[in-house]
Parts: C-alpha cells; structure tokens; sequence
C-alpha cells in the first residue's frame, strides 16, 4: 500500500533581489507502507524543503503531495498530523526547556487525541524507548542528547502514527549513541510497521537502515533504487562522489 506520493514538487524562494531562486525541482516519490526511504545529499540540496513541505510547514508552488492517495491539502489536518510525525535533528532544541519530560511527551495526546488523563499512555511510551519512570519529572537540560532524542521519539510514536519522517536524527549525537538511536528506529519500525523516511547525509547510516534510497543534488531527485544496488554500482556522477567521499567503497 502506498502511504505517500510525492508528484512533481517544485518550490521556489525569493532572493533579496528579488530573483527566483529554485529550490525544489520537479520531484516524484512513493513511499509504502513499512517501508523505509532514504533521502541523501549535501546541506543545501534541498532534503529538508523536502520534509516541510510534506509535513505542510513550506508551502509549494507546483505539484501534488497524496496520503493514501488524497491531496494532503484536503485531508482532515488533526488526522494527517497524528499519522505523519518528524524527528527533528537537534535532541534538545526539539523539546520545551520549561516542561518535565511527563508533559513533553503527553502534549500531543492532549492536542491530537483529546484524551484527559494520558499517564498510562505517557509512561508506556517512555519504556518503549528505553526509558523508565524515573525520567518523567526531569526536564531536557537534566538529560543528555541520545536521552533527549528517545523521549523526541516518544513524543512522536505516542500518537501510533504511520510514518516517521526524520530529518537528520542522529547527527547531533556521537557514534555510540547514533547506533542506539538507529536501533531503535529499527526496532520500533519492525514492531509497529511503521514507514520512514530518513533524511541524512551519512551513506553509512543509510546503507544500514534503508530499504530504498533517493540521491537529491539541487533541488533534484538525480537516481534512486534499491539501497545495496544503488551502492554497488552508482550511475550518476554525484552519486558517485558522495560514496567516495563517505568511505563505504
């Protein structure tokens, strides 16, 4: 079943002088469900506008986003935003210094769920994590990053959505902790079917993790394919570069 259909997405800015400046250009995609897409390229090529715009925080002015084959525009926006969640890149900007990790997590069962009393629920999702009641009345500041991203990842599957969209995850963490992280989106993935999309610029997280994956260089979709054919034999000049400077050839 396909989840998420991406058809011909253009988005353009404005420059101060007032020049067009074209972002995103003419990008088409599927993702299905259970599936995990990576979507990899230099900062700057235009994986995050990507995200956004999907995620409908970038309007765009060309092209058509679908989920479960409606336009996303027309979709009932409470469901859409309990079906579709983001990771962000950075643990601790992500979460409100002035809550406790109980109301970080609970926030969007009272937003998208309207459920009163959420403390059950709050707590499973902390030990789905690999966190326990111990950490519910810390706040971000008493946690370290890897710690700070798994109560972000709580935040996010508490609302049982369908797909993840993660941006960049794990790039503020070090090695040790990136591998925890990525396990765990491993882990939960296989447990609730969920759907990826996993935005990086590390070839070696995503050769792990992703089933597919979609080289973005300027604004464009330049190949795609399977993650292990796409890696053994590269056909695009650019695709090529990126796995010679990422050291996994």
């Amino acid at each position: 079943m396909t989840l998420l259909s991406v058809n011909n997405l253009s988005i353009h800015f404005k420059s101060k002088s007032k020049h067009r400046i074209t972002a995103i250009k003419k990008v088409s995609f599927e993702l299905k469900k259970g599936e995990i897409v990576g979507l990899v390229g230099e900062s700057g090529s235009g994986k995050s506008t990507i995200a956004s715009a999907i995620l409908q925080l970038q309007p765009f002015q060309h092209g058509q986003i679908l989920w479960k084959g409606e336009d996303i525009s027309a979709v009932n926006q409470q469901d859409y935003r309990k079906q579709v969640q983001l990771i962000f890149q950075s643990p601790i900007d992500a979460l409100n210094p002035s809550m406790t990790i109980r109301q970080a997590i609970g926030e969007p069962v009272k937003n998208l769920l309207d459920v009163k009393d959420s403390g059950q629920r709050v707590l499973d999702a902390l030990k789905s994590v690999g966190l326990s009641e111990i950490h519910l009345n810390r706040y971000p500041h008493e946690l370290s990053g890897g710690q700070c991203q798994r109560v972000n990842i709580a935040r996010a599957m508490i609302v049982q959505p369908e797909l993840l969209v993660c941006d960049e995850p794990v790039s503020a963490l070090d090695v040790s902790m990136q591998a925890q992280i990525i396990n765990l989106l491993v882990k939960l993935q296989q447990q609730q079917g969920l759907s990826l999309l996993f935005i990086s610029h590390d070839l070696k997280v995503v050769r792990y993790l992703c089933d597919r994956v979609m080289v973005i260089y300027k604004g464009e979709i330049v190949e795609s394919g399977e993650t292990q054919r796409l890696y053994a034999d590269p056909q695009h000049e650019y695709t090529q570069h990126l796995l010679d400077h990422s050291g996994v050839r």
